[in-house]
This record gives C-alpha cells, sequence and structure tokens, in this order.
C-alpha cells in the first residue's frame, strides 16, 4: 500500500525522470483515487521493449486507503 509498480505509463517516462512528484489517478472499477506519488525507478530491467516505473504513495488519505485494500481483496 505504499506505492506501486507500473509496467508502462502514460506518458511514456524517462530514467532521468526519477525522483520527480506527480500524481497518478487509479481507477478501480466506479472508484476514482488520486495519488500524489514520487517517482522512485524508471527503466527497462535488461529487457528489450519492456518498460518499469516504480512509484511511492505519499499523503495518503484514510479514505484512499481503504478504498484501496477493499478492492484488493476483492480482486488478489
Amino acid at each position: 500500500m505504499g506505492g506501486a509498480s507500473l509496467r508502462t505509463s502514460t506518458p511514456e517516462l524517462k530514467s532521468d525522470q526519477a525522483l520527480e512528484n506527480g500524481q497518478i489517478l487509479l481507477v478501480l472499477g466506479e472508484d476514482r483515487l488520486l495519488f500524489d506519488c514520487m517517482i522512485v525507478y524508471v527503466g527497462s530491467m535488461g529487457a528489450s521493449g519492456f518498460s518499469k516505473t516504480g512509484i511511492t504513495f505519499k499523503n495518503v488519505s484514510d479514505k484512499n486507503k481503504s478504498t484501496l485494500l477493499k478492492y484488493m481483496m476483492r480482486h488478489l
């Protein structure tokens, strides 16, 4: 619940964007959760055609935590 690993991002990020702050919108069914985040990793993991972005969430509200946890419990 402290972050996420994304296979791709839109727009595609470059490795020099690590440590930048931003926001991510997660659409979980009818719920839309907006998180402040920091990009902690952007790279290919050495695999051609593969892109991975790691983010850490910042200042997550109790409401977003609860909604995300409920979603994860239903779908994992």
